[in-house]
């Protein structure tokens, strides 16, 4: 029996015969809606439609042929099912349609991976957003996947490219159960499949915008038990300084299509992002004192169907994020800090069905990241030590904030009797010669988080060894 899968996401049918006892199998269909034919002289032709093939799933379709005549076929609208009986993972899949309507704010994939069921996003900007636990596990435990390729970062264990979510065909998250293949974690595997083209030319473009007019104040009267107000300026407690959106806007376009109908596609995308605002606290009259942040991110792919069994797809996506710090409400304007990012990600793959058992994948892919920190004000030395200690409670307005002594000693005095977090963290910069370029600078950092009671004392003090 001849069985053929058809559908818009592949340049020509994809075939095979089944076995003697009836089995086939179509392997490496990129995600997409599919229909399938299944054929034998003297009997009558089945046509099953609207079969949805998720990344990464396996999709079992079981018929049964009756003799007919040779012009006779049944057509079939099956629907997927719900629950995949062939793999215990638990993971969520979510295709192009959920990624084009989802409410986020289209900073990347973050948004997206983190309204899977059992996962939770560490934060909102820096790089807390970056960091998602999904069933308890760890941010540093997780994987990062772009169209086949590790971005990874072997670091901070994040993401490091951040494709245009214009971008995504498909988002598939396994949260527990992932295979093997991926290895060496505990936690979730985020594995993005981006679009491609097809034997029909598509395009579109898109813009979004956000001013102050449109974004609400929330620390507007909000007070803390001692009266004092949550929104209150850093150079001046008598004034009032919400969060405050100076520029938000963002524009994509995309374009894919045939080269050569049924055998070369191409698509492509362009997106560039700015955002600009100014955090709680932070007089957004001073100048740097926002947080300023772009982004460019390219993305060319090419599918090449060699033969009905062969394909060969290239792929290369690169952005490019320079980020200044802005100030901080507890941090002295000379602390501002500037990160630039490049992650150029390219990725070549050969796919060859040799039998209903056996597939070749053969891959080249990686990623080349870059970061390069610095002070936001050049006339800052890179070499100055940048230490501040702050501990922070319900019943304390902001962060009380001291800077250690030569021997690393602290004090922060005068803290009402309550729960507090403290954090000791400290910046420091050095510049080092860097082969390729003249100077570059490289930021560690080192936080520690401990929660102390405060009943009877006021005072809390200690060392802190950077």
């Amino acid at each position: 029996m001849t069985v053929s899968a058809t559908g818009p996401n592949i340049p020509r049918a994809q075939t095979a015969i089944t076995s003697e006892n009836g089995s086939y199998r179509i392997a490496n269909l990129p995600p997409g809606i599919y229909a399938l034919t299944f054929e034998l002289s003297g009997f009558r032709t089945v046509v099953l439609q609207g079969l949805r093939v998720n990344v990464g799933a396996a999709l079992e379709q079981n018929v049964g042929l009756e003799i007919g005549q040779l012009a006779e076929s049944v057509n079939v609208v099956a629907e997927s099912p719900v629950v995949d009986t062939t793999s215990n993972e638990v993971g969520t899949t979510f295709d192009k349609d959920w990624v084009a309507n989802a409410p986020s704010r289209r900073f990347g994939f973050y948004d997206l991976v983190a309204m899977a069921p059992g996962s939770v996003k560490g934060g909102d900007g820096g790089t807390s957003e970056r960091r998602t636990m999904s069933y308890g596990s760890s941010f540093d435990e997780n994987a990062f996947q772009l169209d086949g390729v590790n971005v990874t970062d072997n670091f901070f264990s994040e993401g490091f490219s951040e494709p245009n979510p214009d971008t995504i065909d498909e988002v598939e998250v396994l949260s527990l159960g992932a295979p093997a293949e991926y290895g060496n974690l505990m936690g979730a595997v985020y594995n993005i499949v981006t679009k491609q083209g097809t034997n029909q030319f598509h395009g579109d473009a898109s813009y979004f915008f956000q001013s102050q007019d449109l974004t609400s104040n929330n620390t507007k009267d909000v007070k803390f038990p001692n009266e004092k107000f949550a929104d209150a300026c850093a150079d001046d407690p008598n004034a009032r300084c919400p969060w405050t959106r100076g520029k938000y806007n963002e524009t994509t376009a995309q374009l894919g299509g045939p080269i050569l109908k049924d055998r070369l596609w191409f698509f492509g995308s362009y997106g560039h992002q700015k955002d600009l605002f100014t955090r709680v606290g932070v007089n957004s009259k001073l100048p740097g004192s926002g947080v300023d942040t772009k982004k460019d991110r390219v993305l060319v792919k090419a599918t090449w169907q060699m033969t009905p069994s062969q394909r060969l797809v290239g792929n290369f996506h690169r952005d490019q994020s320079p980020r200044n710090g802005g100030y901080l409400f507890n941090a002295a304007p000379s602390t501002a800090w500037t990160r630039t990012q490049k992650a150029p990600t390219p990725g070549v793959a050969y796919t060859a069905t040799l039998s209903n058992r056996t597939l070749l994948d053969v891959r080249y892919s990686g990623f080349y990241g870059g970061v390069t920190g610095y002070p936001s004000d050049p006339s800052q030395p890179l070499n100055q030590p940048r230490i501040y200690n702050g501990a922070t409670g319900p019943n304390i307005p902001r962060a009380q904030t001291a800077i250690t002594s030569e021997n690393g000693s602290y004090r922060i005095a005068n803290l009402p009797p309550g729960i507090y977090a403290l954090t000791l963290s400290t910046r420091i910069s050095p510049a080092e010669s860097c082969t390729g370029t003249a100077t570059c600078a490289r930021h560690s950092a080192m936080r520690r988080r401990l929660a102390i009671s405060a009943r009877s004392s006021t005072t809390a003090s200690g060392l802190a060894i950077a």
